[in-house]
């Protein structure tokens, strides 16, 4: 079973015209026309709630059983997290998942 992108269920939820916060999250909202991927934004909103909140990379990783590395490379674009990685680094900073993937 291959867990899907966060990216790829927005597309998808766009074309479907639906929410992607209902595709991915099962979170009720009304759909709306996007002017471009909301997922792109996910590095500034994960980087400015970790710190925030004070928690390193290192602990972040850590606590979400995923990794720095990972964080990391969530933060700084290089990569699109996956529905389940997503869920757990939200889990950890007790965000939305839903405005951690789209901003919602």
């Amino acid at each position: 079973m291959r867990i899907p992108a966060i990216d790829t269920l927005e597309r998808l939820a766009n074309v479907l015209k639906i929410s992607p916060c209902w595709l991915a999250f099962g979170i009720q909202e009304p759909w709306s026309e996007p002017a471009g991927l909301r997922c792109l934004s996910i590095p500034a909103r994960l980087k400015g709630e970790r710190e925030r909140q004070g928690i390193s990379l290192l602990a972040l990783g850590n606590l979400s059983d995923t990794s720095d590395v990972t964080v990391m490379r969530i933060e700084e674009s290089r990569n699109i997290p996956r529905l389940d990685t997503l869920e757990k680094i939200a889990a950890v900073l007790k965000v939305s998942p839903c405005w951690l993937a789209y901003g919602r």
